[in-house]
């Protein structure tokens, strides 16, 4: 939720030149680096130098503050400058470049890098004003007032000076300053600290100088940004909430779930029409069903971009936009963060005409502040996308929007762009998590959806991971790279889907569904060392699959509901490993490969299917089948073995190559056929012993069936 900011790179020189080159700079795609330039005001009159920075992976960088301190004269003074670039192009041990036009004596460059958090964007919320001066004698002290911050933004402060600097800030109101940031050796010294707030607040930054000294000082606020974008179609959304009561015409909308990533949905064109006389007509067109949220506050500022059309120029159509918070029953309205607008309408915020464009949402130049609204967890995010018509008279017009997620790009942020790109919208808070997908190191993951309908994925190390889904619909994905830990998964609702992929050490896996249709797949090779797995579904309907290579791993899957599918191929080195089937209707499968094992495969139900493939040295394994019709198969080499049949109908068949090993076949059933192929081993049957020897390859030595009671041989 908030930004992760490191330092990059720095350099300076005391000699004459154009350029500055910082070296050695690594950032990925999405990060933000902050460039801080302090340089001579060599130009003429003592303006600033300060021309531009770029880098070696040609990203675009915007310059975001140049204020110069002068008396007038060239070189009496010095120019500080801030830059941002965005990454679309990774830096690997990179440069970057600051030039200087004319030529400057002394300059010092340094950059921080911004990450964002899963899911996140970075942005530049706001620009101070910047202050410079020389700082009088005695105090050689230099001090700058932020506007409100809001919380979880990130407040950086930079200051130049012509000499040296002496100290950094270090007050702790509303969230701490990091270690000084400088770079000195070159006359005109430069250095920066950052914050992120605690705190909705104004800050304070303070710097103090060796001697009284010009500088320039500024600070630049950064945001974690939330981008959900906007899809053609999708499944149905967990509520449906009625409209906003401020449109007039609800009879054209539609309900779509945004998403938080892209769905992969084609860019599709919706319509709707006005034909009334009305100059101020609200049409809401696609409500966005997003959630559920985590407890929070929606705070902060909003940017939607939606291309648009209108039919016809007198139809002096504009951008409407309406975001409340909504209980999960779909009618407790929490609040409305942004409202029906009844702005003027201006040229360059009218739909476009003959052709889709651009359009902000709300209708503006820009962000729109969001009125704050608590949100209590399960709660939902709902944007309703409209036009206000305002052209008098009955004609009919049409309005025209394009949705969907398909494109490599979004949309750019602006009002003039044709492209068919993705439309989105951006929350810019620092008050409200709106992550799906969680990416943590060492802390305790809670993802819950308390409600109809929901998808929860976590990515996890190090960490105790919990994933609840108690709804009646829910999509529970886990991607997990756990060490030492514990992570626990659990659907409890009627229809569920449950995928875990995972890489566990030394774990502890627990994963349930008590539910009524259940699919419980483990995807992918699962790998777990020193693990302790269980895998359990109680319900009536469940499918569980898992493919799990085990060392010193006690597995035990579980599935206990009228009908059940378990499938397992596992490979097993001094394991337990136990797999339980106490259903109605079950089908259990294991094709593992096992050494000093124990193993036990359980189906107490009224019709299974039992299959063991297995490969084993060393090993006891007991294959039970209490039910109504059994079948069980094994392969085995010095190893105790247990087939047990205790039910109305049974075939047990072996296909065995043992070697000083024990086996007990009993068959207390109406109806059994018991077959094996033995080489020196010990043979009991109904309660009696039989010592057979080696038989000649292919041969067997002994065949028999059981049938109420009675052997023969």
């Amino acid at each position: 939720m908030a930004l992760t900011v490191s330092e990059a790179g720095k350099n300076s020189r005391a000699t004459s030149g154009g350029t500055l080159v910082v070296s050695s700079v690594t950032a990925s795609v999405g990060d933000m680096l902050v460039a801080v330039v302090s340089a001579a005001n060599s130009n003429t009159s003592g303006t600033s130098s300060l021309n531009t920075v770029t880098d070696s992976a040609s990203n675009t960088w915007t310059d975001r503050s140049e204020i110069n301190r002068t008396a007038g004269v060239a070189n009496d003074g010095v120019s500080l400058g801030i830059y941002t670039t965005v990454l679309t192009s990774a830096l690997s041990s990179g440069t970057v470049t600051a030039s200087f036009s004319p030529t400057v004596g002394s300059a010092s460059m340094l950059i921080w890098r911004v990450q964002p958090g899963t899911n996140e964007r970075v942005a530049v919320y706001e620009v101070g004003a910047g202050d410079t001066g020389t700082s009088p004698p005695g105090s050689n002290a230099f001090s700058l007032t932020t506007s409100s911050i809001n919380i979880n933004h990130t407040l950086i402060g930079a200051v130049a000076v012509s000499g040296s600097l002496n100290s950094s800030d270090s007050d702790t109101t509303n969230g701490s300053w990091s270690t000084n940031y400088t770079e000195t050796g070159s006359s005109r010294d430069v250095q920066s600290q950052y914050k992120t707030v605690t705190a909705t607040a104004t800050q304070t930054y303070n710097a103090t100088a060796s001697t009284s000294t010009p500088y320039a000082i500024n600070y630049i606020v950064l945001t974690p940004v939330w981008r959900l974008y906007l899809p053609s179609s999708s499944d149905a959304p967990a509520i449906s909430p009625s409209a906003d009561s401020g449109w007039e015409k609800t009879s054209d909308m539609d309900r779509i779930k945004a998403s938080i990533s892209k769905t992969s949905t084609a860019m599709t064109s919706v319509n709707a029409t006005k034909a009334v006389n009305n100059t101020a007509y609200d049409i809401v067109r696609r409500q966005y069903i997003y959630g559920p949220l985590q407890a929070g506050t929606i705070a902060g500022s909003v940017l939607s971009v939606v291309r648009s059309q209108e039919s016809n120029l007198a139809a002096d159509a504009s951008a409407q936009l309406s975001i409340r918070v909504i209980a999960p029953d779909a009618s407790t309205v929490r609040g409305t963060a942004i409202g029906l607008s009844a702005d003027a309408q201006t040229t360059a915020t009218e739909f476009n005409q003959p052709a889709l464009a651009n359009r902000f949402y709300p209708i503006g130049t820009g962000t729109a502040a969001l009125t704050e609204v608590a949100v209590t967890s399960g709660d939902y995010l709902v944007m309703e996308y409209g036009v206000r018509g305002r052209e008098a008279g009955t004609t009919t017009r049409t309005f025209t929007w394009r949705f969907g997620d398909i494109a490599s790009s979004d949309l750019a942020q602006d009002q003039t762009s044709t492209t068919d790109n993705n439309p989105w919208i951006d929350f810019y808070s620092g008050k409200i998590d709106l992550r799906v997908d969680g990416s943590l190191s060492g802390v305790l993951l809670t993802a819950d959806a308390g409600s109809f309908d929901a998808t929860v994925r976590s990515t996890v190390d190090t960490a105790l991971a919990t994933a609840t889904a108690a709804f009646p619909d829910a999509n529970l994905v886990s991607a997990v790279g756990i060490s030492a830990d514990i992570m626990t998964a659990s659907a409890l609702s009627p229809v569920v889907s449950f995928i875990t992929s995972e890489s566990l050490s030394a774990a502890l896996l627990t994963a349930t569904a008590d539910m009524h249709p259940a699919t419980f797949p483990s995807a992918g090779d699962v790998a777990l060392n020193a693990a302790l797995m269980e895998a359990s579904t109680s319900s009536p309907d469940a499918t569980l699959r898992s493919m799990y290579e085990l060392a010193a791993v006690s597995l035990t899957a579980t599935a206990s509901g009228p009908d059940a599918s378990i499938r397992i191929a596992s490979t097993l080195e001094a394991a337990a490993m136990t797999a339980n089937a106490s259903l109605k209707d079950a089908d259990l499968a294991w094709s593992g490969t096992l050494m000093a094992a124990a193993m036990t495969a359980n189906a107490l139900a009224a019709a299974a299917s039992l299959a063991i493939s297995s490969s084993q040295s060393a090993t006891l394994m007991t294959a039970s089948a209490a039910l109504k019709d059994a079948t069980e198969k094994a392969s085995l080499l010095a190893s105790s073995m247990t087939a047990s049949a205790i039910m109305p109908s049974a075939t047990s068949n072996y296909s065995t190559n043992l070697q000083a090993a024990v086996m007990t076949a009993t068959a207390q059933l109406k109806v059994s056929i018991f077959r094996e192929r033995l080489g020196h081993v010990i043979h009991r049957v109904g309660g009696g012993t039989v010592k057979v020897g080696s038989a000649p390859s292919g041969k067997p030595t002994l065949r028999g069936s059981i049938s109420g009671g009675r052997n023969e041989h």
